[in-house]
């Protein structure tokens, strides 16, 4: 399975410039980790 970090500036960014908000910028990490059949998701 895949495994992967995500930084608060990472997601800082995607809130910033790719994606409307923060809370749908920490939506779309979820989704992303559903899709790749992750089991455990974090968001701290």
């Amino acid at each position: 399975m895949a495994k992967f970090h995500v930084r608060a500036r990472t997601v800082d960014l995607l809130g910033r410039q790719q994606i409307a908000g923060i809370p749908t910028a920490i939506s779309e990490l979820f989704k992303n980790s559903h899709d790749a059949y992750a089991r455990n998701v974090e968001v701290d």
